[in-house]
């Protein structure tokens, strides 16, 4: 489908219908009109071990049935922190089975009475393959097997590598759909808006919008600077949803912070970066004391998108707040170790003094200490609705390549 769910597989010669994301229809003989349960779980729900009986939970509540009357036994699953399936229990609290992972997916030990294994997602049995919806993942390789559609954080070195699974960091992160891909993008702007293609075309010239859609996630919260406005994306099937309001609502307001479901801020190095933290120091590595961009404002009230101007808008640092200990600790603990041992030493008559070692950590604890004294949220937003015009043509390509003040390659709205 064009949302990336699966319709249906064939594997030797048996073949799966799928009904949903929560059952399955099998013509394999038995029975041959079959319903099987095969997911609701996340971290406290319920499958069968074995095919004789639909089995639903739903929080708390079991609910059991299956063809001529037949029973079967009821199987809870547990996942672990990065929401793989690592554990399964009986009724009565007792394990059934286990199943261990390598850090990038691949089955370390056990098995377990579902298909939906490492991080929640679908494992392709016969083929070793994982379901990510957006695109195929390969526990083997670490590396999904197609490209991603586009590089969210262009500023990020690991991101250039669209090949690459949760940063290459699997342990902390994890990659529950791909990302919102443009097909789920897609099928909530068609579920939502009469002409969507014209909503497609138009944000395409604003990249930073884009990029808000393409990194959040089922429960992030996304806030609006200008006005404190906050809404949350929530999960529907192949698509997505809003708490509060549609999409349209929310472009072209300005500077955006998106939280994760945590509340922790998801990291901006592409475009506004609006309230990022940094140190003195921080900011001279990252070398932009204030960011830009020319936001393409839109008007709707006509049932379509239809550019009307420009908006500048630029953010910088706020005034430094004081965070003695509350920022970058580990060279005062490394000279505060470093210290304990040479006294330690002396006292036994050892001496492990490095005057070149102490005199580098105490210059490194001296600049942390000043990064840490001048930390900056960037906050200040100030807007400015600009006139903007391409280039004129001329005998260098770029000249007529440029249709977008953000750059080369971005549409004219």
């Amino acid at each position: 489908m064009s949302d990336g769910t699966r319709v249906n597989s064939v594997l030797n010669g048996v073949t799966t219908c799928d009904i949903g994301v929560h059952f399955d229809r099998r013509t394999d003989g038995w029975p041959s009109t079959g319903i099987h349960a095969r997911r609701q779980w996340q971290n406290r729900g319920a499958v069968l071990s074995s095919d004789a009986a639909i089995d639903l939970h739903f929080h708390s509540t079991s609910i059991r049935c299956g063809p001529n009357g037949a029973t079967s036994t009821l199987t809870y699953l547990h996942a672990d922190h990065l929401g793989s399936a690592s554990l399964s229990t009986n009724a009565s609290g007792g394990k059934v089975s286990e199943m261990r992972y390598y850090p990038y997916g691949e089955t370390r030990s056990g098995a377990i009475a579902t298909d939906r294994r490492y991080t929640g997602q679908r494992q392709e049995i016969g083929l070793g393959l994982y379901d990510y919806n957006a695109r195929s993942y390969d526990p083997s390789l670490g590396r999904f097997i197609q490209a991603d559609t586009i590089v969210p954080s262009p500023a990020n070195p690991q991101s250039l590598n669209r090949y690459a699974y949760a940063l290459n960091n699997p342990l902390r992160y994890t990659d529950p759909t791909g990302h919102y891909s443009p097909e789920e993008i897609k099928k909530y702007l068609q579920d939502n808006y009469k002409d969507w293609q014209s909503y497609w075309d138009a944000w395409q010239a604003d990249p930073y919008w884009m990029w808000i859609l393409d990194q959040a996630q089922d429960k992030f919260v996304l806030k609006i600077a200008a006005t404190g406005k906050v809404f949350q994306f929530l999960h529907k099937e192949g698509s997505f949803t809003l708490n509060e309001g549609q999409l349209h609502e929310y472009q072209g307001q300005g500077a955006y912070a998106l939280y994760n479901e945590n509340m922790q801020l998801v990291e901006d190095k592409s475009w506004l970066g609006y309230q990022s933290t940094s140190g003195t120091f921080g900011r001279m590595a990252d070398g932009k004391w204030r960011r830009s961009y020319f936001q393409p404002m839109y008007d709707y009230s006509g049932g379509k998108p239809v550019f009307t101007q420009w908006r500048y808008i630029t953010v910088s640092y706020g005034k430094p707040e004081l965070r003695i200990f509350g920022g970058d600790n580990v060279p005062y603990i490394i000279s505060g170790g470093y210290g304990a041992a040479v006294w330690i030493g002396a006292k036994f008559g050892i001496s492990l003094e490095c005057p070149p070692l102490g005199v580098a950590l105490a210059g490194w604890s001296l600049i942390t200490a000043i990064d840490n004294l001048t930390v900056n949220t960037a906050d200040r937003v100030n807007y400015q609705y600009v006139d903007w015009t391409p280039p004129p043509s001329g005998p260098h390509p770029a000249s007529t390549a440029l249709q977008n003040p953000n750059g080369i390659g971005y549409p004219a709205p």
